[in-house]
């Protein structure tokens, strides 16, 4: 039976890696606790990029850490329509092995190969990299993809991924979209550091989806499913998938992706 033990330290992840050492310790993760607001947002009026500062405050002091040119606000795509398009979508902590054909019924693929379905007309595109690092690739991820109908490789499993290192540096990839309502599912993960996901369909008829998330252990797995329709047919949702926040060399990795609810056309004959 797994049991969960949570301490209060100074330099947290000093701590973290003593604990990593203990017999019988599994999973450790570290960050910050005690807040008296659930779920904190702050609206940014005007678009640029923003400085934040985070404070924690107890009995013995504060402490406050700020990071310099951490957001960037966009003005809405001129042209977009309200209410025709539609984007939304959520975040889910998941390590679960995956079977990307059983999930992606429409197309799927999978990194650092770019493997994908066999029939799904590369409705998922192959992934860039945006920013400046160099790519490598993650062979330890405790997440296992398995495929089969694959090109070019037909049949697999896998627990590689792409990886990229520092702040700005990140992945893209774009799925088809048009009338049709879509779900896709991406696979992502990262360590010592914090990733943010932004969506955006092509044909501006929905506002972006923006979502981050932070882990500071050795490895934070997680899959976003985004629900999406465009106002048009032979349109594209874009997808990056950055590193926005580093420390102690984190990484942000790209593992797979699944699509669900696209319109094939028929082959010609």
């Amino acid at each position: 039976m797994e049991k969960k033990a949570i301490f209060g330290a100074g330099c947290f992840w000093g701590v973290e890696a003593a604990f990593r050492q203990l017999d019988g310790v599994t999973r450790t993760r570290v960050g910050y606790a005690g807040g008296t607001t659930e779920n904190p947002t702050h609206v940014y009026p005007t678009a640029g990029v923003y400085t934040v500062s985070l404070t924690v405050a107890g009995p013995d002091g504060s402490n406050t850490q700020t990071r310099n040119d951490y957001l960037t606000v966009t003005t809405p795509t001129p042209g977009a329509t309200s209410g025709t398009g539609l984007l939304d979508g959520d975040w889910a902590a998941s390590a679960a092995n995956v079977d990307l054909p059983g999930v992606g019924t429409s197309d799927w693929a999978k990194w650092p190969e770019y493997v994908h379905s066999a029939s799904g007309l590369a409705q998922i595109s192959d992934a860039t990299v945006t920013g400046n690092a160099a790519v490598a690739i993650d062979s330890g991820d405790p997440r296992t993809i398995t495929w089969s109908n694959g090109y070019p490789t037909a049949t697999g499993a896998s627990h590689e991924a792409l990886s990229v290192s520092g702040f700005g540096n990140g992945f893209r990839f774009t799925a088809a979209a048009d009338t049709t309502t879509r779900t896709l599912f991406i696979y992502v993960g990262l360590q010592h550091g914090t990733g943010t996901l932004t969506a955006r369909l092509s044909d501006g008829s929905a506002a972006d989806y923006v979502s981050a998330y932070s882990g500071w252990g050795t490895r934070d797995d997680g899959v976003y499913t985004l629900t999406y329709r465009a106002a048009s047919s032979g349109q594209t949702l874009s997808v990056d998938w950055t590193q926005s926040g580093t420390s102690q060399g984190g990484s942000i990795s790209l593992q797979g992706a699944a699509l669900v609810g696209s319109s094939i056309p028929a082959p010609q004959p």
